[in-house]
């Protein structure tokens, strides 16, 4: 499909992608944003991905995973072993029968004048095991959810990946007025570039319409499977004589584990990408991620620099700070970086990671102590002013 169709089917008012039950909310000066979680249950995503491979069938999963999670629940009243009880919190969660039943629960952690952008993945491409439920399916159930379900309570983000041969046609339908998405979300770790030149066409629209991205830089425990990756692409040189030079990547690589991830979600691939649309509104998720933070607080970490670096350069560059805030320390931190550097303090948005947090912490009791560390101020430029702007700011040309 031309872009230029494409064009004429998107408007650039971003309120145009919202359902009019929200606007009340989105002028509301107390409402609250958690602009990185997820609604995903154990259907809709591969099990290679949640590390729960049960040798029992997709029939019977339901009803073994339910007879896990009491057993963990009263295991944990016997041993008081808080991973157990997150583990329990975690089954329980993703076993939920559906994407509608996870978002309640979501939502009954937070007070009611908060707003979800829930980050779709498309995972049918980069790993072996495929989920339950094919992407274009959930893509109909978020939909619904959407204009239909919570049209007051999600602002859901379109998973995009190179490879789908309808990502256009997709594209198009979902950000069309009235196709129930607001932005867009890319993990660049399943097995492309963000300088893919299918995706470097929708990064023309997204400029052009004021469709925010947001893609994954955190963690590099889920990748790709693949051991021979094709890609396509710029990239800046990590060293060599070209280091910090834009380079095209070569057609075909070999690379396995946890460095796939680490090359694929490396910050400095979105270079090409900005240089080209400087303009585009783009959120750099999870703020390089917890490890890379633990290391920041004793010397400053290459990933989040290179964030840093971004923010300071382009005018419409975030960073969310999701799946960090169970580690009081580097909420410390964290503060410290805000209250020094404006530019940093405006560009910083609260996200949760809700689903994958679960494992590694008590949600709420984290999310309290967050919020306390930070104090009233600061937590209202995170998660009210700053995601405003990265939402709906139209950018200027």
């Amino acid at each position: 499909m031309h872009n230029k169709n494409i064009y004429n089917n998107i408007s650039s008012n971003p309120l145009d992608r919202v359902s009019p039950a929200m606007i009340p909310m989105i002028n509301s000066p107390e409402t609250k944003f958690d602009v990185h979680c997820h609604i995903f249950n154990f259907e809709t995503v591969p099990k290679k991905y949640l590390f729960l491979k049960l040798p029992v069938s997709y029939k019977s999963q339901h009803d073994e995973l339910e007879k896990l999670e009491k057993h963990l629940h009263n295991l944990h009243k016997k041993t008081n072993k808080d991973h157990i009880k997150f583990l329990a919190n975690f089954i329980d969660t993703g076993n939920q029968e559906s994407m509608k039943n996870v978002a309640g629960k979501l939502f009954s952690y937070y007070p009611s004048d908060t707003i979800f952008t829930p980050l779709m993945m498309d995972m049918e491409y980069g790993l072996q095991s495929k989920p339950l439920i094919p992407y274009s399916k959930q893509v109909e159930e978020m939909r619904k959810l959407s204009t239909s379900v919570f049209p007051h309570k999600i602002l859901p983000f379109l998973a995009l990946d190179p490879r789908n041969p309808n990502l256009f046609k997709l594209f198009e339908k979902s950000m069309s007025k009235g196709g129930g998405f607001f932005g867009v979300k890319l993990y660049p770790s399943l097995g492309y570039l963000p300088s893919d030149k299918q995706l470097m066409k929708i990064f023309e629209i997204c400029e052009a319409k004021n469709i925010p991205v947001t893609t994954h830089v955190g963690g590099n425990t889920v990748h790709t499977t693949q051991r021979f990756i094709k890609v396509t692409g710029k990239q800046v040189a990590q060293s060599g004589e070209l280091k910090d030079r834009v380079v095209r990547m070569p057609h075909l690589f070999r690379m396995s584990g946890k460095k796939t991830g680490e090359v694929l979600n490396n910050p400095k691939n979105w270079e090409p990408v900005l240089y080209s649309f400087p303009n585009l509104k783009l959120n750099l998720g999870h703020f390089g991620g917890t490890t890379e933070w633990l290391k920041h607080l004793k010397s400053p970490a290459p990933r989040i620099m290179q964030i840093i670096n971004l923010i300071q350069r382009y005018d419409y560059v975030f960073s969310d700070f999701s799946n960090n805030f169970e580690y009081p320390e580097i909420t410390v931190h964290l503060k410290k970086m805000l209250l020094s550097d404006s530019k940093i303090k405006s560009r910083t948005l609260f996200g949760s990671d809700f689903f994958m947090v679960l494992l590694a912490s008590d949600y709420t009791k984290s999310r309290v102590q967050f919020e306390e560390t930070l104090g009233p101020e600061l937590l209202k430029i995170i998660s009210h002013e700053n995601p405003k702007n990265f939402l709906f700011t139209k950018a200027v040309k």
